[in-house]
């Protein structure tokens, strides 16, 4: 009788996507729990359990899994810490709520929503630009830090540009201590049409344009290179991007990941309507707000350089007195 030994697999402290290539091997890193090492306890937060085999990397996050290529994470690394660099990647999102019967579904909100990280959900809860696509940018969020640890930086709104109608960026994120923007967009085409390579063309040169202006027209933020992140609802327009992607200028592309990814089992993702939130109070005529205040106060003439500028106020409110 021949016995098989069994290759031991090391565990990393830290969670990041394992990548394994024997198909026979696996890894697994833990989410949300503390796991004994030799050097004590490691507490592991955010990013999902990775799992490497048969070639790719799966990432179980508590809403849904994502399969993606074996090295795409190390290529998301050489992105962030290279220059000029353009890179597709692609993946297929399975959400856990499409192993549900029609009948146990309670909708996105109550399905999905309240087992995304604390960013993703900041994302959809903070005021945006309009629209329809508060769940495709809490999830893109929700993807970029579950797998490859992305830390939000700046919502929509706190982003601003010059000139004030710019083209805007979705948010911005922090990957390895980079600063990253991410644009997020639908591949969505006519009713009952699927798309085509000449549609994802077009598309994909009006995005990655929009990308560079608003890269260009920011001035609160420190990125120099964007995520492009495009859903796709079939592998069909996977395939289209694809081929879309390859006929592009190489000036278009450049210090900009697109990645794709397919989710065909989360219909609101794709089919959700734009949410009317209720309008700010309104403020009261000749408000000023704190930063204006400030300014207001760096401005006054009558303010000295001063060191000792609480006995400058006191001689000044003495003198009024007089």
């Amino acid at each position: 009788m021949t016995r098989t030994r069994r290759k031991k697999v090391e565990v990393p402290c830290e969670p990041t996507a394992a990548t394994v290539a024997d198909k026979n091997e696996t890894a697994v890193t833990a989410h949300g729990a503390t796991k004994a090492t030799e050097s004590g306890f490691v507490e592991i937060a955010e990013e999902a359990p990775t799992l490497g085999a048969y070639g790719c990397t799966f990432v179980l996050a508590p809403a849904w899994s994502l399969r993606l290529g074996a090295e795409d994470n190390v290529l998301m690394n050489a992105f962030v810490g290279a220059e000029d660099m353009a890179l597709l990647l692609q993946s297929e999102m399975q959400p856990r709520v499409s192993q549900l019967a029609a009948r146990q579904r309670q909708g996105w909100q109550l399905d999905v929503l309240p087992h995304l990280c604390a960013d993703a959900r900041r994302v959809y809860e903070e005021d945006n630009a309009g629209g329809s696509s508060l769940i495709s940018e809490s999830m893109s969020m929700e993807l970029l830090a579950r797998t490859f640890g992305a830390k939000l930086r700046c919502t929509e709104m706190q982003l601003t540009y010059w000139p004030a109608h710019s083209s805007m960026t979705d948010f911005s994120v922090e990957l390895d201590g980079v600063e990253l923007g991410v644009s997020v967009t639908r591949a969505l085409s006519k009713p009952d049409v699927q798309m085509g390579v000449e549609e994802a063309l077009r598309l994909l040169q009006k995005k990655l344009s929009g990308v560079l202006k608003s890269t260009a027209a920011c001035y609160n933020a420190d990125w120099r290179k964007q995520i492009l992140h495009i859903w796709a609802r079939s592998e069909h327009v996977v395939r289209a991007i694809a081929v879309a992607y390859a006929r592009l200028e190489p000036e278009l592309i450049a210090n900009t990941l697109c990645l794709v990814t397919c989710c065909e089992a989360l219909p609101e993702l794709f089919e959700e309507k734009a949410t009317i939130r209720p309008p700010p109070p309104p403020k009261l005529k000749g408000t000023k707000d704190e930063q204006h205040l400030r300014v207001l106060a760096e401005s006054d003439p009558t303010r000295t350089n001063c060191i000792a500028c609480h006995t400058c106020d006191t001689q000044r409110t003495r003198a009024r007195s007089w």
